[in-house]
């Protein structure tokens, strides 16, 4: 079999090392569309927040953390919103 013939001034190696170098590959070619975040308009964001306090003062435990999981959001998001 015939070596395949190189074309000056381009070198496949190199090329592929830059490639690499930019981080250029099968995989990073490959789109993944982000996912949206969710949205809370006012009135859901209060009425959460007061869930949240009423779940707190009711003073059974885990219910907050129930709460929580209903709504699907982290408690990180409770904490930033009643810190201020």
């Amino acid at each position: 079999m015939p070596k395949p013939t190189p074309i000056p001034g381009h070198d496949s190696q190199d090329s592929e090392v830059t490639q690499k170098r930019r981080g250029v590959n099968g995989a990073s070619v490959e789109t993944v569309v982000p996912k949206k975040r969710r949205v809370f308009s006012a009135s859901e964001k209060l009425r959460i927040v007061r869930a949240a306090d009423s779940a707190v003062a009711s003073g059974e435990r885990g219910a907050l953390v129930a709460l929580l999981r209903k709504v699907r959001i982290p408690r990180s998001v409770i904490a930033r919103s009643t810190a201020s």
